[in-house]
């Protein structure tokens, strides 16, 4: 439902934030992608849209899984993880578990999650959405949660692999997109 060569076109898709500013300035009605998208959305709202264009703000948003077929969806979700090499030694493994220690902890990730615009990345521990000052600063968290709850987090061997070669075949497929 795009504009020819909008939605295929590489050079916006590289450009960092792109979609998420369009959709701010209401030029799309729908944004798909990353819970990280809604910062951009925000961040194009709060530094670089006049008033008289009412670019949208969090109150204007709403937060949906995306259907994947006509008899339902089951959400998924990425995960991202810190891990500590097998080569670790003694002091490397301190330093290591207090480093995943403090990035993990409910205060620090309540630090980098209220900045403005939030960042809207997700965070693993449950305790962080019922935050009253993540609530407050970020209050699109109260509507991800409930979808996150529900969702898989999909795991296989070479998953990486095979999702970027099943990428190249549709890449492959679909119709060029127009030069620039």
């Amino acid at each position: 439902m795009c504009d020819a060569g909008f939605c295929r076109s590489g050079n916006y898709h590289e450009a960092i934030g792109f979609y998420g500013s369009q959709f701010a300035r209401r030029r799309a009605r729908a944004l798909v992608g990353y819970s990280e998208a809604l910062y951009y959305v925000l961040w194009e709202a709060e530094n670089a849209c006049a008033a008289k264009e009412k670019c949208q703000t969090d109150a204007d948003l709403d937060v949906a899984e995306l259907p994947l077929d006509d008899q339902g969806s089951k959400q998924m979700s990425w995960v991202d993880l810190l891990t500590i090499g097998t080569g670790c030694n003694a002091q490397c493994l301190s330093d290591a578990t207090a480093f995943i220690s403090y990035v993990n902890s409910h205060a620090t990730q309540v630090q980098a999650l209220t900045g403005y615009p939030p960042r809207y990345l997700l965070p693993a521990r449950a305790s962080v959405y019922a935050d009253p000052s993540i609530q407050k600063a970020a209050p699109l968290y109260r509507q991800i949660r409930p979808i996150l709850e529900k969702a898989d987090t999909p795991t296989a061997l070479k998953l990486d692999q095979t999702l970027r070669t099943y990428g190249a075949t549709l890449d492959h497929n679909l119709p060029a997109p127009p030069a620039p």
